[in-house]
């Protein structure tokens, strides 16, 4: 959780499942206010230095982005998250609702990544 020191305001949150066999879910919210100064960021890396630390089998992480959501988009890519497809979701009346593209994080490639970046 990101908390604004001055208002003492949650500004923002980045989670991890649990890991369980090979593949997880990892998630952000932070207001738009507070993008690009890298409070995501950390926030994130945090979240994916969790599923590492946590030793499990997990070897890649999973997420969705808003289709037409180009900033996020280049936020997962640049952990190193690769599209794999896109998906939507549908309306009871069977319209869609929402487009959403597909990211996944191979882990030990991350991994190098942090390697590198140190």
């Amino acid at each position: 959780v990101a908390v604004d020191k001055k208002s003492g305001q949650v500004i923002g949150w980045s989670n991890a499942d649990a890991p369980k066999g090979t593949q997880t879910r990892a998630g952000i919210y932070l207001l738009k206010q507070y993008h690009r100064r890298g409070i995501g960021k950390e926030l994130y890396s945090r979240s994916l230095n969790f599923i590492i630390e946590s030793q499990s089998e997990v070897t890649h992480v999973n997420i969705s982005a808003a289709h037409n959501n180009q900033g996020a988009k280049r936020f997962y890519e640049s952990f190193g998250f690769k599209a794999t497809g896109t998906q939507s979701t549908h309306t009871v009346f069977g319209e869609v609702s929402l487009l959403a593209d597909d990211y996944i994080l191979d882990i030990e490639e991350y991994k190098n990544k942090l390697k590198k970046e140190f």
